[in-house]
Order: C-alpha cells, then sequence, then structure tokens
C-alpha cells in the first residue's frame, strides 16, 4: 500500500529476480512480472533499472517518499511521454493521451522538422508537440516536490581495444548464442504466440529459433503481393515448411 505501479512491457528474468528477491524476505501474492519491479524497487530504490532483462515504461509512486519515479528501457523499445507545468504532471506511453489534458496545448514544434527530414523521428527528448517531452531510452526520471531530475543509467560500451581479437567463427559462434537467447527469452507468454516469416533473412532467423524453443507447433503469418516482384511468400512458405 506505500508502493504504487504502471507498467507497460513484459520482464524476461522476472522469474529470476523473484527467487532473489524471497531469498531476501520479500513475499508476492502474484506471479506476474509487474509486482517484480515493485518489490525490486522496495530493494534496490532507483537502481532496480540496472537489474531488469526486458522492455519497459513504468511508473512508481513512492507514498513514503512523496516520490514519482519513472523509467524506460535501455533501448527505448516502449515509449514514454510526460508533460509538465504549473503545477501538473501528465504521462502515458501514447502522445494522445497526454493530448486529452485540456491544459495541454496543440502546439507544433517546429524545431524537430529538420530533425525530422534528415533521420526520420525528433532526435532528443523532443516530440512534435511543444512541451511535450520524451523520456529517453536508458533514463529514468523522478519527480519531487514539483522538481524534474533526470538519470542516464545506462550507454551501449563499445570495446574498441581488446587484448586478443577474436576469429570469424568465434564471433559468428557468439552472436548466434546471443541470438537464440533473445528469441528464447521473449517466447513466455500467456497466449499462443507465432512469429511473422516474411522470407527474408532476419524473420527466417527468427522463426528457426522460436521453433526450436517452441512446444508443439509454431504459427507463422506473411503477406504475399500479386506482383512477382514484390511477392517472397514461396520463401515464407518454404522456411514454414522447414521449422
Amino acid at each position: 500500500g506505500t508502493v504504487w505501479i504502471v507498467f507497460n512491457g513484459e520482464i524476461y528474468n522476472y522469474r529470476e529476480l523473484r527467487v532473489l528477491l524471497e531469498a531476501k524476505g520479500h513475499v508476492f501474492r502474484t506471479n506476474s512480472d509487474t509486482e517484480t519491479i515493485v518489490h525490486l524497487y522496495e530493494q534496490f530504490g532507483q537502481a532496480c533499472v540496472e537489474h531488469l532483462n526486458g522492455m519497459f515504461a513504468f511508473e512508481i509512486w513512492d507514498q513514503t517518499r512523496q516520490e514519482l519515479f519513472l523509467a524506460r528501457d535501455r533501448m527505448g523499445v516502449k515509449p514514454l511521454y510526460v508533460w509538465h507545468a504549473a503545477g501538473a504532471f501528465v504521462f502515458a506511453s501514447e502522445m494522445k493521451a497526454i493530448l486529452e489534458y485540456p491544459r495541454v496545448r496543440r502546439e507544433l514544434n517546429t524545431e524537430v522538422i529538420p530533425d525530422y527530414l534528415v533521420f526520420r523521428y525528433p532526435s532528443g527528448n523532443q516530440t512534435f508537440f511543444k512541451d511535450i517531452l520524451t523520456v529517453e531510452p536508458g533514463h529514468t526520471l523522478i519527480l519531487k516536490q514539483g522538481e524534474v531530475s533526470v538519470r542516464k543509467y545506462w550507454q551501449l560500451q563499445l570495446d574498441e581495444e581488446s587484448s586478443s581479437p577474436a576469429s570469424v567463427d568465434q564471433l559468428v559462434g557468439e552472436l548466434d548464442t546471443l541470438l537464440e537467447d533473445a528469441v528464447r527469452i521473449r517466447l513466455m507468454s500467456e497466449v499462443p504466440l507465432g512469429t511473422y516469416c516474411s522470407g527474408g533473412v532476419d524473420s527466417s532467423l527468427l522463426t528457426t529459433y522460436a521453433a526450436k524453443h517452441t512446444r508443439g507447433t509454431l504459427n507463422t503469418f506473411s503477406v504475399g503481393f500479386e506482383e512477382e516482384d514484390f511477392d517472397e511468400s514461396r520463401y515464407a512458405q518454404m522456411v514454414s515448411q522447414r521449422c
């Protein structure tokens, strides 16, 4: 009753985290990944995000600290928008929800147009609307006593100097292991799963990994075109039959 959460996403390592937290004395009421975040926050505070493997945008209200804590996953898979002005703070995973708040002005942010023409999206924390910002990937935000503070908790590290350069075979093997594990952990679901199998290299690879770790039959879906130059459905069917 002192920590409240609003959560959009999925935590892939929540079962392992639950074992860790129960060993520290936490008592769970449900089997959900959502509740795991609450206990993780109680145990580690703002550093809870550093333990999460998943895609997420969430908000936690800490009644004891009178503090609002927002977090977004490392790569920004899940969106998170905020508006803050004149003693009010609004957040949502979709901008149209924020636009429903009567005090939000629907005013175009013309400064992001050059970004959009070059990158096809606004850069940094800007959006197409003035005063509506995004919590950037790998960042957290705290609202306390009307003041907002932002912290970057993750950044991609590139090790340019390696004492023992790996061979191509080693790198391919490591990439194969990482990709397979990434697909495997995403197969947790309470509903039937399938893959979009277009017949291209990427989707064929993901379908192969998914089929390897799926009990029973894996459903695959594709889209075909009457124009032969655009139609890859025959390749998708080959992959589907093979998997």
